[in-house]
């Protein structure tokens, strides 16, 4: 189970590690890309079948953030922690987050005349 602002960051792809799976988004519950488990017919029988992603639109975002996530460029760590305060400022700053307008994984980048950059309060 994730909180609301994290199940909010999964479903604009914020999150590459997590896929938003709308049939559990009321229970906060998304799918984790990095853990691989294996479970036995046998235990499955005694499961209900919920099927996660209903219309198409749902299974295509679905398969973009599969896909984004094994295709995805490997930054190295330093790159990572050296990014990220940059990233949590530009991310209220531009409306609707880095991408708007486009699905999550898209390739498309939404382009922007003026992004204005506010000095940390010290």
């Amino acid at each position: 189970m994730v909180s609301e602002e994290d199940l909010h960051d999964v479903q604009r792809g914020r999150q590459p590690r997590f896929v938003y799976v709308p049939a559990l988004a009321a229970q906060r519950l998304v799918g984790d890309l990095d853990r691989v488990m294996t479970v036995e017919k046998a235990m499955l029988r005694g499961w209900s079948r919920t099927v996660g992603c209903v219309t198409d639109e749902e299974r295509r975002d679905f398969a973009q953030a599969v896909a984004r996530k094994r295709r995805r460029f490997a930054f190295p760590d330093d790159f990572n922690r050296l990014a990220a305060p940059l990233q949590k400022r530009l991310i209220p700053v531009i409306p609707g987050g880095l991408v708007t307008g486009c699905q999550p994984g898209a390739e498309t980048r939404k382009t922007w005349t003026t992004v204005t950059l506010h000095p940390a309060a010290r």
